[in-house]
Formats: structure tokens, C-alpha cells, sequence
């Protein structure tokens, strides 16, 4: 597949590595000069993998300082971008109000109904808004589920 821009490039290698894309991949650029010489400074204060929280709660102070600030509008184009990828029986979103950092506008669970909006406003259907704002992710748990039931009923038999 031909990639057009660093998003998708990026966007394509996160689903392939682990199918999921997160915040992350659309606030900031990945890989960057400083983000490395950042890590080795991290690998010299805190060698060995003994030290290895020490240097991923580090990290992730540093970075989360670096976010830069976006709207919450932005999750829209982000739901955008992975339905264009992968459309829109594949997406699924979730939060983490516990400590992330959250556009403008998104700080708690009570304006997660402006999402909604935001998909009716782009001209999203009703049913594709319930897969995407839970009805895929119940779906996959279901399908978890049965696997699980089978593979155990293999397992006895």
C-alpha cells in the first residue's frame, strides 16, 4: 500500500505491530533527535533492566510535558483517519482520564457526548457511531469469548 503522509506511514505500522493507534501517533512526531538522545541519557542515569520503570515513569514525564495541547475536535479527525485505514467495523476508541493527557475540552468523562456529536456533524451514521463508540469492541469481546468456550470444550473432550 502506498503511504501519502507520516500519519498514515506511521498509523499503518502501529496496526500492523500491535492494531492500535494511539494519541500519541497524532500529536507528535515520532522518533525525534531529542526523543534519542533523551533515551540514552535516561539508559546512562538508570542502567539495566532493573532500572527499567525508573526510566519509563521518567519518560513518560518528560513527553507528557512535550504534548502539545490539542482540541478535542482533533479525536474526530483521528476516528477519521483509522476508518479511512481500516473502516469503520475495525475502530473502536477508549480514554484514560487516570493521567493521560487529554485535548482541550476532553479533560473528563462528562464531554464524551461531544464525540458523538462531532461523528453525526461529519456525516457518520447512527450505526457506524455504535460500533465505533463501543459496539466493535463488545463485538470483539464476544468473539473472545466463544473462542475461549470452544478451545476449553476441546480441552475436555
Amino acid at each position: 500500500m502506498r503511504c501519502d503522509t507520516a500519519l498514515e506511514l506511521d498509523s499503518r505500522r502501529q496496526l500492523a505491530l500491535d492494531g492500535e493507534i494511539q494519541w500519541r501517533e497524532i500529536q507528535v512526531e515520532p522518533g525525534t533527535r531529542a526523543q534519542e538522545r533523551d533515551r540514552k541519557e535516561l539508559e546512562a542515569k538508570y542502567p539495566g533492566q532493573e532500572n527499567a520503570r525508573k526510566r519509563l515513569a521518567e519518560v513518560s514525564a518528560v513527553e507528557t510535558a512535550r504534548l502539545p495541547r490539542v482540541p478535542w475536535t482533533r479525536i474526530g479527525d483521528h476516528i477519521d483517519h483509522a476508518v479511512k485505514l481500516v473502516g469503520a467495523d475495525h475502530v473502536g476508541i477508549g480514554s484514560d482520564f487516570d493521567g493521560a493527557p487529554m485535548p482541550e475540552g476532553m479533560e473528563d468523562a462528562s464531554h464524551l457526548p461531544r464525540i458523538t456529536e462531532e461523528l453525526l456533524r461529519r456525516g457518520y451514521s447512527e450505526a457506524d457511531i455504535k460500533k465505533i463508540l463501543g459496539g466493535n469492541t463488545l463485538r470483539l469481546l464476544e468473539e473472545v469469548e466463544a473462542v475461549s468456550k470452544k478451545l476449553r470444550a476441546q480441552a475436555t473432550s
